[in-house]
């Protein structure tokens, strides 16, 4: 895809597919566990296959894989839903209320895993890393190195605003 906003939609639109396919397993014994396996397993993949199209070591799909499913799995597991408590629902407005309460927790927990990811890529893949990568396009372009961190630091943070939103 070749629009940002394009990407954004089918990536949320996928991760949605996932979440529908996968619901049914939270209503049964160990379903949970199962359904956090299978996130992280698959961010772990797809980390491990893009680290191996950067030119990535085995060693370093391997780690950098291993973070992602983990990051993945611990935002999954230890949600931060659990830190507010859902307030009763008595009327339209409670319910927009909770509803917005709910999809803000969500956005926050795919901005955390965002920024884990970022920060493992960085140390994992050092000048193969997104960031590195970009300043590198970004200095051939003609700007100067510090020109080149900073667009490159715009760009990592709108990656993790555009998780946020697609988690809320």
């Amino acid at each position: 895809l070749d629009s940002e906003v394009l990407r954004f939609l089918y990536n949320t639109g996928m991760s949605l597919a996932d979440f529908v396919v996968l619901l049914p397993l939270a209503a049964v014994p160990g379903g949970q566990a199962v359904t956090t396996t299978l996130l992280g397993g698959n961010a772990a993949a797809d980390t491990a296959q893009d680290i191996t199209e950067r030119g990535g070591t085995a060693a370093q799909a391997f780690w950098g894989g291993a973070a992602a499913g983990a990051a993945e799995a611990f935002f999954e597991k230890f949600s931060l839903d659990a830190l507010w408590k859902a307030g009763k629902v008595t009327g339209a407005a409670s319910f927009f209320k909770e509803l917005l309460r709910g999809a803000g927790i969500e956005g926050a927990e795919e901005m955390a895993t965002e920024v884990a990811n970022i920060l493992s890529d960085e140390l994992i893949m050092g000048d193969k890393s997104h960031y590195a990568l970009r300043v590198k396009g970004y200095e051939e372009s003609g700007m100067s190195r510090e020109e080149a961190e900073k667009a490159a630091a715009v760009d990592m943070a709108k990656q993790v605003g555009l998780a946020f939103a697609g988690g809320f």
